[in-house]
C-alpha cells in the first residue's frame, strides 16, 4: 500500500481548522459533515456533550461508519461502529 492510498485524518475544534482543506477536500467534506451534525443532534437529545470533529477523508461520502466516545467521568475511549446509520436521521437508538 502506497502513503497516499492511506486516508488522511484531520481534526477540527474551530472553523480555522477547516482552512488547511482545499476546495476538492472541502466539498468531499460537507456531505461527511452532514451525517456528523445528524448524528450529534440525535446524542444531544439523549444527553450527550458533542465535542470535536475528526474527519477521515476515506472517499465514501456522507457515511459515518464509527465515532469516538469519551466517558466523562472516566475518561476511557470506546470506538463505536455504526454500520448502517442513515444520514438525515437523529442517530438516536430506537
Amino acid at each position: 500500500m502506497k502513503t497516499s492510498d492511506i486516508p488522511l485524518e484531520r481534526a477540527f475544534d474551530r472553523f480555522a481548522d477547516l482552512m488547511v482543506l482545499s476546495r476538492e477536500e472541502f466539498e468531499r467534506f460537507l456531505p461527511d459533515l452532514v451525517a456528523w451534525f445528524d448524528f450529534g443532534k440525535g446524542m444531544q437529545a439523549l444527553g450527550a456533550e458533542v465535542q470535536g470533529l475528526t474527519w477521515l477523508d476515506d472517499g465514501r461520502s456522507g457515511e459515518l461508519n464509527s465515532v469516538e466516545l469519551t466517558i466523562k467521568e472516566t475518561g476511557a475511549k470506546r470506538l463505536v461502529h455504526m454500520p448502517g446509520f442513515e444520514p438525515g436521521t437523529s442517530g438516536a437508538p430506537a
